[in-house]
Order: structure tokens, then sequence, then C-alpha cells
């Protein structure tokens, strides 16, 4: 294996990030001849109902979390540099607000590289931590071995976040790959875009999944699998 992409993958398996993947998007028409791999990277955090309050979440989502995230991307970043490796950073500023929609899916790349699923709140639900993970991704041109995405789904009958949701915009659609956002939540409808985005988040669909919650981002999980 190339000395580049054991360094790498030995790097991201030192990092304080309790989940990452690697999905190929080598055929993504946009990317052609760009970019070959996606590095989806997935920090962990415990937050529960009993915890909740919106401005609460939006500080602690914003800050800590993020700061953390921001931490390991910045250390890959200069490992990428220093190798010469071509790289894009996926922020999370939507490139058209309006739309809501962002310049990369976090959630495509995720869900290809075996993250997890898109549950009925339209978020990534991962087996281990349920929704309660922030999302980064890194676009390079590296060809790293790559996982394979899987199609379970753990939704099945449970409709707590379409329960919980205090404008009604969740669908309670079960997800699969041939679906579109619009047929799993009215995102114009959403608390969230409409009033509060500005000053907190709702975060009241992502908080009330039962699925993950008796992890927590203490409990350590490196994804590794490496395709056959």
């Amino acid at each position: 294996m190339d000395n580049k992409v054991l360094g790498l993958i030995e790097l991201l398996d030192k990092l304080p990030i309790p989940m990452y993947g690697i999905s190929d998007i080598s055929e993504l028409p946009e990317l052609k001849n760009k970019f070959t791999r996606a590095i989806s990277l997935a920090q962990a955090y415990s937050y529960t109902l009993d915890d909740y309050s919106s401005t609460g979440f939006n500080d602690f989502l914003l800050g800590k979390v993020k700061g953390e995230l921001e931490q390991s991307i910045e250390i890959i970043e200069q490992f990428l540099q220093k190798e010469n490796i071509a790289y894009r950073t996926i922020g999370n500023v939507q490139k058209d607000p309006v739309l809501s929609i962002g310049e990369f899916s976090h959630k495509y790349a995720a869900v290809k590289s075996g993250l997890g699923w898109i549950g009925k709140n339209g978020l990534l639900i991962t087996k281990k931590y349920g929704p309660r993970v922030r999302l980064s991704t890194i676009l390079i041109d590296l060809e790293l071995p790559y996982n394979n995405q899987d199609e379970y789904n753990g939704c099945k009958e449970c409709n707590a976040c379409v329960n919980i949701c205090p404008t009604k915009c969740l669908k309670g659609t079960i997800w699969n790959s041939s679906l579109q956002r619009e047929d799993i939540i009215d995102v114009f409808n959403c608390k969230d875009k409409n009033e509060t985005r500005k000053e907190y988040m709702c975060g009241l669909c992502l908080v009330a999944c039962p699925i993950g919650k008796a992890s927590s981002s203490d409990n350590k999980m490196i994804f590794t699998k490496s395709r056959d």
C-alpha cells in the first residue's frame, strides 16, 4: 500500500474522532478528475431531552463540538499539505441559503461510506450514536481503500422525531437511496429554517431519537473497515 495512504489511515485512527468513513466519489460528474474519495468525520456527543434548551443546544453544538472537530480537521489538512495531496474541506455554510443546499452533502458521503442511514428526521443516524454526531467532509485526490454503504435502516416503526416536531414538517417516510429530501421533510416548514436559525437551533427531532442514547462521545469507536 502507498506510503501516503498508510500515513493518512494511521493519522485518522489516532485522532479523537469516534467515527470516520471513506467513500468513493470518483464517478460524481461535478468532481470527476478532481477528487476520488470523501473522508467523512463524525464527532459524537451526548445530548438528551433532559438537557434540552434551544439556546443551550445551539451553544453546545456550535461551540464545544464544532471546536473539537475543527481541531482534528486542521491536523488532517496539515498532513495533506505536507504530502502534496489535493483536497477540499467542505464547510457548513450553505451555497444556496434559500434552498438550504450546501456545497457538498455531508450526509451523502457519510451514508455512502457506511456510517449510517438517513432517518425520518432527515439526519444521518448512526447505530452507536444515533443522530448525535456532527459531520464534516474532506474531499481528496488519493486512492484510499473505501467503505461500502450499509443498507441497514433502524428507524422501522419509530416516530419519535415525527411526533415531537413542532411544525409537523416530518413526513414519517422510511428512507431508501432512491428518495429525495422532499420525500422526508418539508424543509421550508422546519422551525430551524423559518424561525430560529439566526439565534438558535430547534433540534428536537435530533435529541428525541432513541437510537444510540446509551452511548456517549467518550465511547471510542474508530470506523476503518476497508473495501475487500
